[in-house]
């Protein structure tokens, strides 16, 4: 497995988070996926282990913690690819001192991901946007759907 099948998870930490209000735990074991998790947890937890069978979505995870240790929010957001950003590699440059070697390794051969936005690396968001064009220009069309927003 090499590719990021998950950049980001749409489940609700609350549950998670619930869970360790009733049962405090010293370390929590969670499957990594995009990280969504294990970051939802990180004030509920002391300690806190992500694994995974896919070193890709850790490679995904360590570099959205190096990036949530070293930027603001605003530029955050922008790195991950949820608001404008036009300089990704030159933050990626910046903060690729904070990973693994095997982490650091995965992202110089995948740069176009970083230029991209992070959050869209995955599989699952490359076909989610595949499918909302088809959809979108297709199915609907372009004049009723923006019909639907006035």
């Amino acid at each position: 497995m090499s590719d990021i099948y998950f950049a980001q998870i749409r489940e609700d930490g609350l549950v998670e988070r619930g869970l360790l209000a009733r049962h405090p735990a010293r370390e929590v074991v969670c499957i990594g996926s995009g990280g969504c998790t294990a970051f939802a947890l990180v004030d509920r937890a002391p300690a806190i282990t992500v694994v995974d069978a896919n070193p890709s979505q850790i490679h995904l995870i360590e570099l959205k913690l190096a990036a949530v240790a070293s930027f603001e929010r605003e530029e955050y957001m922008g790195f991950i690819g949820e608001a404008d950003c036009k300089c990704r590699l030159a933050m990626y440059d910046a903060i690729k001192g904070r990973l693994s070697v095997k982490a650091a390794a995965y992202w110089g051969r995948h740069s176009a991901r970083i230029a991209l936005g992070i959050n869209r690396a995955g599989a699952t968001e490359r076909f989610y946007a595949h499918f909302s064009k088809l959809l979108c220009n297709v199915v609907i069309g372009r004049d009723r759907l923006e019909g639907l927003f006035h």
